[in-house]
């Protein structure tokens, strides 16, 4: 797939560069071959070419200038119609089709899809809705009804996630490796974890990071993405163990570094320590002595530790970050979790002679005091990150 995406890439350039139906104006259906042209190039650019994502930052400029230019007739014309439908659902301009189409006639079969596409692109999402849930998709083209899938789920996720999972997945096999797949693998993402869909969430997370992971979209997809995989807790292991890091394992070494330090840092200030610990330690054992990303993994681990019941070696952990290492954020983190572990070790002593003195026929060494002090480092966790609800426990 990679080698052809970047054969692709190669001959659509070409094309670019050499074709005068891209170049010149006059062509009857010279907006359509150059909507073609761009839907090519997009395609290629959420694989990571950026050549193309140059190149249909300059097409999508010729092509307005080619829709302003063009006669009644030329617009009139099916083709073009049909792929200034693709424009408009693809972000473009509505007022200058508004402009353009104001004497123009659009074909009767066409019409209802037109001017849905006309409503969704004027942000009106209830009449866009309205007209696009009446278009019949039998008789379009797979690279129309392939976008009408993606707007509808986009339109309808919030007052129906489910059924806009149902609508992303067929945009999805309907045109694999595109750029409607990757925002339908994207969105879906997103919906799931909204829904809490953790399977569909597994499974589109699992494909794009597999396809699609030099798109120009990856830190929004990563965003949601970390977001979620951070709600993993101790109730879950295989999600981690058996999903999580082989699914990671397809990503470079430092892509992979960095979500599982981000993943830390965010289930940490959520209050799930468990997640905290499992990424922050994994990074541990891996990062060079001395590196930033180390000292970064051993505060979010050591910081994970003093909630569990790991009070002593979170302490150990906390003591060897380089505090020069870090960003402000997380060198107030570090003093933070400090003083807390100062605290907690205070009240274990505190604790412990209290309950020797008063209930001499506890078992050795397990006090039932001690899950008193991990509530507390909880608390005091709960404090440093402003929640006032742990998650994830």
């Amino acid at each position: 797939m990679k080698k052809l995406i970047a054969l692709l890439s190669c001959v659509i350039s070409v094309q670019i560069l050499n074709s005068p139906q891209v170049a010149v104006a006059g062509s009857p259906l010279q907006i359509r071959d150059t909507m073609r042209t761009i839907e090519r190039l997009q395609d290629a650019a959420v694989h990571g070419d950026e050549e193309s994502m140059k190149f249909v930052s300059k097409l999508m400029t010729q092509i307005e200038t080619d829709i302003a230019t063009s006669v009644d007739e030329k617009l009139s014309d099916q083709k073009n119609t049909r792929a200034i439908i693709v424009y408009l659902l693809s972000g473009g301009n509505p007022n200058l089709i508004e402009k353009s189409f104001r004497n123009a006639k659009v074909d009767k079969s066409i019409n209802l899809l037109f001017s849905g596409s006309l409503a969704y692109a004027n942000g009106e999402k209830e009449v866009a809705l309205s007209k696009l849930s009446e278009v019949s998709k039998a008789d379009l083209p797979t690279n129309i009804t392939g976008r009408l899938l993606l707007i509808q789920a986009i339109l309808i996720s919030e007052k129906d996630p489910k059924a806009a999972l149902s609508l992303l997945n067929q945009a999805s096999s309907l045109m694999p490796g595109t750029i409607v797949d990757e925002g339908s693998r994207r969105r879906c993402v997103t919906y799931a974890a909204k829904s809490h869909d953790t399977e569909r969430f597994k499974v589109c997370s699992s494909v794009y990071i597999r396809n699609f992971q030099k798109s120009q979209y990856w830190k929004e997809f990563a965003a949601d993405f970390l977001s979620y995989a951070a709600t993993f807790g101790e109730e879950k292991p295989p999600l981690y163990s058996n999903w999580l890091l082989p699914t990671l394992e397809d990503l470079p070494t430092q892509t992979q570094v960095d979500m599982l330090l981000s993943m830390a840092k965010i289930a940490l200030l959520r209050g799930n320590f468990s997640i905290a610990n499992l990424c922050g330690s994994r990074v541990a054992l891996t990062a060079g002595d001395g590196s930033a990303e180390r000292s970064r993994a051993l505060l979010y681990s050591g910081s994970a530790m003093l909630g569990l019941d790991q009070v002593e070696l979170g302490g150990k952990r906390l003591k060897q970050v380089d505090t020069s290492l870090l960003d402000q954020q997380d060198a107030d983190l570090l003093e933070k979790a400090k003083n807390m572990f100062v605290q907690i070790t205070a009240d274990a002593k505190t604790t412990k002679s209290e309950q020797v003195m008063d209930l001499p026929q506890v078992q050795s060494g397990n006090f039932q005091a001690y899950e008193a002090l991990v509530v507390r480092a909880q608390k005091v966790l709960q404090e440093l990150s402003g929640n006032k609800k742990i998650a994830g426990n």
